[in-house]
């Protein structure tokens, strides 16, 4: 099971230090046709979405140097990669989100080594 996680830790990770972007998203109503859309539409960007457990998230951002608060991490957390486009990413996030009845509450996240605040997104 450690090596599991360790896998995923590493993976994570890996996709932090590749993304121009990444950002942190709470989502509570978001259903599964939904979410398959908007990875559709994410991957379309070059973009992708990963749902990941906050310790595993933390320790992953940890060792890729980015410190979030892990008090600010509310709810289930979906991570979305940016791997080109960061403001078209950013975009794409919150019109998803307005579409869909506030589906997903940007946290914060991390534009070209800027940590960032939900606000600040």
């Amino acid at each position: 099971m450690i090596a599991e996680k360790q896998l995923l830790l590493d993976e994570i990770k890996e996709k932090v230090d590749h993304s121009k972007a990444l950002f942190l998203a709470s989502y509570q109503k978001l259903s599964p046709n939904s979410a398959a859309g908007f990875r559709d539409a994410l991957r379309k960007s070059g973009a992708s979405m990963e749902v990941v457990r906050k310790r595993i998230l933390l320790k992953a951002t940890q060792a890729a140097g980015i410190q979030f608060n892990p008090d600010e991490l509310e709810g289930h957390i979906a991570v979305i990669f940016a791997d080109e486009d960061p403001v078209a990413t950013s975009k794409l996030i919150f019109g998803f989100s307005r579409e869909n009845d506030n589906a997903l509450k940007v946290l914060g996240g991390q534009i070209e080594g800027k940590i960032c605040s939900g606000s600040d997104v």
